[in-house]
């Protein structure tokens, strides 16, 4: 994505690198199953935490104010909403 649209909404700060994954999934485990929410949390030691992540980058995201749209992940990891995507 070459600039983000104007409706975008910043979801986590790039300044928490690599455990943007795992505020995610404190912050909206209902978006993953059970294990990789687990694998998540448990932080960037995982082996598997990368995978993982971008397994759940490329799942829809549906949050309950904001609406259905995608993750995008550029430093910062923004909610794109649908009709934008």
């Amino acid at each position: 994505m070459n600039e983000l649209p104007e409706n975008a909404t910043l979801l986590i700060d790039g300044h928490h690198g690599v455990y943007i994954p795992k505020l995610f999934a404190d912050m909206f485990p209902e978006h993953m199953f059970s294990e990789e929410r687990e694998i998540l949390k448990s932080g960037p030691d995982d082996e598997t935490y990368c995978q993982i992540w971008e397994d759940v980058l490329d799942r829809e995201f549906i949050h309950p104010v904001l609406g259905e749209g995608d993750l995008y992940e550029d430093g910062d990891l923004w909610f794109i909403p649908n009709e934008n995507v």
